[in-house]
């Protein structure tokens, strides 16, 4: 294949062209999966917090002094 063979390259050049109108949409579901996730991040964060909390729970200890 010559380098100079636009013939070639062409449907390559088809496939890695992204224009906006490809990429706005991906990007507005980007921003407003974001803007979701940092208005609930809180409650995200201390649900899964408490998920690890339940699966390493500290042995418990008594109370009673051994005497």
């Amino acid at each position: 294949m010559n380098v100079f063979d636009l013939h070639a390259l062409k449907p390559l050049a088809l496939i890695l062209y992204t224009g906006p109108d490809q990429m706005l949409p991906i990007l507005s579901f980007l921003g407003a999966s974001l803007g979701v996730l940092l208005m609930w991040w809180r409650k995200i964060f201390m649900a899964i917090r408490r998920l690890f909390k339940a699966d390493v729970q500290k042995p418990e200890t008594s109370t009673k002094n051994p005497e």
